[in-house]
């Protein structure tokens, strides 16, 4: 699955050193999605989408997230998709 380059601007943002070196950040998913234009933040909510429902592999989720470019790991792939979730409702 080929990776919009949509998706790893928007997850650069889920840095954990980011976030510790800004205490303003309350929620790391608007701070995150605030540095994507709505337009880029629908192609990412399509992209998410499509992975949620048709990579069902786990070498290729995790292929996916760390195509992303974020310092955030997961232990599983449950961890993942519970985030790529989020990032969908905080989408709509």
């Amino acid at each position: 699955m080929k990776i919009p380059p949509e998706f790893p601007e928007l997850c650069v943002w889920f840095d954990p050193q980011i976030l510790a070196v800004s205490p303003e950040v309350e929620d790391e998913f608007d701070f995150a999605l605030k540095h994507v234009t709505p337009q880029q933040q629908q192609m990412i909510k399509h992209f998410i989408l499509d992975v949620l429902e048709n990579v069902h592999d786990s070498k290729e989720l995790n292929r996916i997230w760390q195509g992303a470019n974020s310092n955030t790991r997961f232990d599983s792939d449950d961890g993942i998709r519970m985030y790529l979730e989020e990032i969908v409702r905080r989408i709509d």
